[in-house]
């Protein structure tokens, strides 16, 4: 697979034929298909007997063609472990009969399709239960970690910097080994912010947009940190829980000491379920490590832009945060685990602590 996606995410691969990816993915059927988004619908297809993604775009008017194609081979150059790796896209034009009005007229037709390499662990919201990410605290912390780590590589940038401008659950996909990556970024660059702005409405995702691009599409790095702080919310405290401390923070008589209260109870959600899981130690590195991300998760949701970290910040904290464990772990090692079994708990999140 890895010799496949080098050969044909080159920069200079020429544009895959759609014939061969409707050839791929069963003339796009619908057992194929395994998911749908704003920008078009994605089939699992079979090349030269691997696995890729292949997102069929729907028709956008409006487009510049060419300036579409130097965009496909930009993103093209987008390498990271943490981000999709786009491994070829479609741009064809043909001239067959359309129905139209009833009637076959004589059109032409142009064809776009993105093509990205296949993570079978699925989107990131299939992972994330109504109290938190389903996976135990030291998977979750990586995938935490990891999401950082691809926002930090698009924002920073090797050619151009670029931002997401639709960051959500579903667009952070996990491998077979739940490595996170984020999917579906320079979307807006190839279809203009305008038209992602419009989507994120149809696609109900505004939630996990911040009030400055809801109310005038105001764009900057805060815009993605908004929506990354929504993610790792969802991660610490389920959706429940990120709604509870929404509409809490949104009240006249919201205080530290309610926030304060609130990272307590997440606090107390890991440790009740770590201590559960068979054979593991909970100690004050999880603490640490729970703690700090669900204070960051509070920083990058703060409604004035300018209170939000920068991703470089974010990533700054955390390896400060890797330092402590490691020295934590080296004074009192954890013991060994063979087996580690998660039992998913309820976040207890007291409503007269958030709602009072």
């Amino acid at each position: 697979m890895q010799y496949l996606m080098e050969k044909m995410s080159s920069s200079d691969a020429p544009p895959m034929c759609f014939d061969m990816l409707k050839t791929i993915t069963d003339d796009f059927s619908e057992n194929m298909k395994i998911g749908i988004g704003g920008y078009g619908e994605v089939y699992k297809g079979l090349l030269n007997g691997e696995e890729i993604a292949v997102k069929k775009l729907f028709p956008i008017h409006g487009i510049d063609d060419e300036a579409l194609e130097n965009e496909f081979r930009n993103l093209k150059k987008v390498r990271h472990k943490n981000v999709i790796r786009m491994i070829g896209y479609c741009y064809e034009i043909s001239c067959r009969d359309v129905e139209y009005k009833g009637q076959l007229i004589w059109s032409q037709v142009i064809e776009r399709a993105l093509c990205f390499e296949y993570m079978k662990g699925g989107s990131l919201a299939k992972h994330i239960s109504d109290d938190s990410c389903i996976h135990d605290w030291r998977t979750t912390y990586k995938i935490i970690t990891g999401t950082c780590e691809g926002l930090h590589h698009l924002h920073k940038g090797g050619e151009r910097k670029l931002f997401h401008l639709d960051l959500k659950l579903e667009n952070v996909l996990l491998d077979e080994e739940l490595v996170p990556k984020i999917g579906d970024f320079g979307l807006p660059q190839l279809f203009g912010s305008s038209y992602t702005h419009q989507i994120s409405f149809m696609r109900r995702t505004i939630g996990f947009m911040p009030q400055e691009y809801r109310d005038s599409r105001g764009v900057s790095p805060k815009t993605d940190v908004f929506s990354l702080g929504v993610i790792i919310f969802h991660m610490m405290a389920g959706k429940k829980g990120y709604d509870d401390y929404w509409d809490a923070r949104h009240r006249p008589n919201f205080s530290p000491k309610i926030q304060q209260e609130f990272i307590e109870s997440v606090q107390e959600y890991w440790k009740t379920n770590m201590q559960t899981s068979q054979g593991y130690r909970w100690d004050r590195t999880d603490l640490l490590g729970v703690t700090t991300c669900i204070q960051l998760a509070m920083q990058c949701v703060e409604d004035e832009r300018d209170k939000r970290p920068y991703v470089r910040e974010i990533m700054g904290e955390l390896k400060e945060l890797d330092s402590k464990m490691e020295q934590m772990l080296k004074e009192d090692p954890k013991p060994p685990i063979h087996k580690l079994v998660f039992t998913k708990g309820l976040l207890k999140l007291k409503a007269c602590m958030l709602l009072s």
